[in-house]
């Protein structure tokens, strides 16, 4: 990982291949959620303003609410595509994932293989639809999955070529459709308190919108 990743995030390895009138306070380690202005009035006393900021991608990244995946690249090989994630899918990627078994006949833990669809994501190797990613029912809520042989993650394109995860399964924990619901609702409500600059969302459908 490079040096400005989250401490939870992946450790990837090559596999397959005033505080014055006026003035805002620092942010907080939360930084881009609230901006607190503290305001004097004519008695001395203190009050305090809740502004709602609208933060980019990058200053939530920054403030540690998200988390960029950096993967270890050849000195020849360069970021073609970007992932985001949340921290407590970082959690869950060192606290339940990297502890996961590797399944008899599989080439790959649980783990390497996130480990490994993350790289071809990055490094902008091809990607196929329903057997690499896929767009999740119903379609208007822009909810997509990275997909492996045991293993499902979901977010959403906030831009082209840039992927936000905010959970991941077991595959043979949603073996049907209607097991999907609580992890597409888990993205929605995500990226619905997140205050993150409009548009949030990559509507497009199409690889060349999304990839």
């Amino acid at each position: 990982m490079g040096a400005a990743s989250h401490p939870n995030s992946l450790n990837h390895k090559r596999l397959a291949r005033s505080n014055g009138l006026g003035r805002a306070p620092r942010l907080s380690p939360e930084a881009g959620l609230i901006l607190w202005l503290r305001c004097r009035i004519g008695n001395g006393r203190a009050t305090y303003c809740v502004l709602t900021y609208m933060a980019t991608l990058e200053n939530l990244e920054k403030s540690g609410v998200l988390a960029r995946h950096s993967p270890d690249l050849e000195y020849w090989e360069m970021p073609e595509r970007f992932i985001t994630y949340t921290k407590d899918f970082g959690i869950w990627l060192e606290k339940t994932l990297r502890q996961a078994d590797t399944k008899r006949g599989r080439n790959l833990s649980p783990y390497e293989q996130v480990e490994q669809i993350f790289y071809d994501f990055v490094i902008g190797n091809p990607m196929a639809y329903s057997v690499d990613y896929r767009k999740l029912d119903p379609l208007g809520q822009h909810i997509w999955e990275l997909k492996t042989e045991d293993m499902r993650v979901f977010g959403w394109f906030v831009r082209k070529r840039h992927f936000l995860v905010v959970c991941g399964e077991f595959k043979d924990k949603i073996p049907r459709a209607k097991f999907y619901k609580p992890y597409i609702q888990r993205v929605c409500d995500f990226r619905a308190a997140l205050p993150l600059d409009e548009p949030k969302v990559n509507t497009g459908v199409s690889y060349n919108d999304v990839l």
